[in-house]
């Protein structure tokens, strides 16, 4: 039988969680900020959803993010506010929409 659409997200997700290994949840892209290259790119992303409240965001720093639509790579700067969001460092950029989804 065909795997039911939420068989088939939840496989992705784990073959995410597989390649990046750190940690287990999609976030999404809140704000673009930070200085915006020549490029038209922004160097810094808001990104919400990746950790829960609970986790010690200064101890992910340096973790690999990839945003899914564009495989455009950044690491975890630092905390964001107190809510679990955190600031996500692009060298090359990024430019996406608000609500892109980032593993």
């Amino acid at each position: 039988s065909e795997p039911v659409p939420s068989e088939t997200a939840a496989a992705a997700k784990a073959e995410l969680i597989e390649s990046t290994g750190d940690h287990q949840t999609i976030g999404e892209i809140a704000a673009l900020k930070g200085e915006v290259l020549e490029n038209g790119r922004h160097t810094m992303a808001i990104v919400s959803g990746l950790f829960g409240p609970e986790v010690n965001i200064r101890e992910k720093v340096g973790t690999k993010v990839k945003v899914v639509a564009t495989d455009d790579l950044g690491s975890i700067a630092g905390p964001f506010g107190k809510a679990g969001k955190c600031k996500v460092a692009f060298d090359n950029g990024v430019s996406v929409p608000v609500g892109t989804k980032v593993v």
